[in-house]
């Protein structure tokens, strides 16, 4: 999923849900509670993070059996962040599911592995002070 937005501006979600999703998530995606407002109105009529979270949601939904989402939380309010979690918690039952973030509280929280990237090297992370000991972040005093 790019950070930039996908969504043709002129078109309706419930028309964009359908052509990229298969009938089955589709269905499932269009009767969703959230979504079921935005469903007449065009990419342009929503907001950056209306489009935002449609656009993780056609991602999770999709029939990939791998999904890389970078910065899915990028933009998002506190309770959109609580419900695109559950949204990834309950996809990773069926799919593997990649995420790159600085929001690492909610990536710690979703993930069965963390690795961290720093000069070309991988490092799994087996807990937050890790993140410390490797510069992620300093402890101000």
């Amino acid at each position: 999923m790019p950070q930039k937005h996908f969504l043709p501006t002129s078109v309706k979600i419930e028309t964009i849900i359908k052509l990229f999703l298969g009938k089955k998530q589709a269905h499932a995606l269009i009767s969703h509670d959230f979504i079921v407002p935005f469903l007449t109105k065009t990419s342009q009529q929503l907001s950056a993070g209306q489009r935002r979270i449609i656009e993780i949601l056609l991602i999770i939904h999709s029939k990939s059996e791998f999904i890389l989402l970078d910065e899915p939380f990028n933009g998002l309010s506190p309770i959109l962040k609580e419900y695109i979690v559950a949204c990834i918690l309950e996809a990773k039952k069926a799919k593997g599911i990649i995420i790159t973030d600085h929001d690492y509280e909610n990536v710690l929280n979703l993930a069965d592995k963390v690795v961290f990237l720093k000069d070309g090297f991988l490092r799994e992370i087996k807990n937050r002070g890790q993140l410390l000991e490797f510069g992620y972040f300093v402890r101000i005093n």
